[in-house]
C-alpha cells in the first residue's frame, strides 16, 4: 500500500485490523464518510452553545473513529479539544482547533481512493 507524503491519513491500523481485506476496508471508511457530518455538526452545536460537558461528550465519542481510519492529526487535535472541554480552554480556542479538524475533513477523498 503506497503512502503519500501529503496524505492526511495512514492506513496501516485498518489494513492491520481487516488482515488486508479491500471490501472490508472500504465498507469502515464508507461509514466513516457517512457518519461525520453528523458528529461534526454535534460538535458544532456543543462549541455554539459553549457546553462544555456535550463538547466533552461529542469529542471523546468521535475520536477514535479518526484513529481507526489513520486520521492521527485530526485525532490529536480532538483529543486537544477533549481535554480543553474539561479544563476550561476557551470556547474560542476549542472552535479554532477544531476548524483545523473540518479543514482535512474537506480534504478527503471518496472511500475508494483511499485504497490506491
Amino acid at each position: 500500500m503506497a503512502e503519500q507524503k501529503d496524505q492526511i491519513f495512514n492506513l496501516a491500523f485498518l489494513y492491520e485490523f481487516t488482515e488486508g481485506d479491500k471490501t472490508l476496508m472500504l465498507h469502515f471508511i464508507n461509514k466513516f464518510l457517512d457518519n461525520y457530518p453528523k458528529e461534526a455538526d454535534a460538535v458544532e452545536k456543543a462549541l455554539v452553545l459553549k457546553d462544555r460537558k456535550a463538547v466533552y461528550l461529542a469529542v471523546h465519542s468521535w475520536r477514535p473513529q479518526f484513529e481507526f481510519v489513520g486520521m492521527q492529526d485530526a485525532a490529536s487535535q480532538l483529543l486537544e479539544i477533549e481535554h480543553g472541554a474539561r479544563d476550561e480552554m476557551s470556547f474560542e480556542q476549542m472552535h479554532l482547533i477544531f476548524q483545523q479538524v473540518q479543514d482535512q475533513l474537506k480534504q478527503l477523498p471518496e472511500a475508494k481512493e483511499w485504497i490506491l
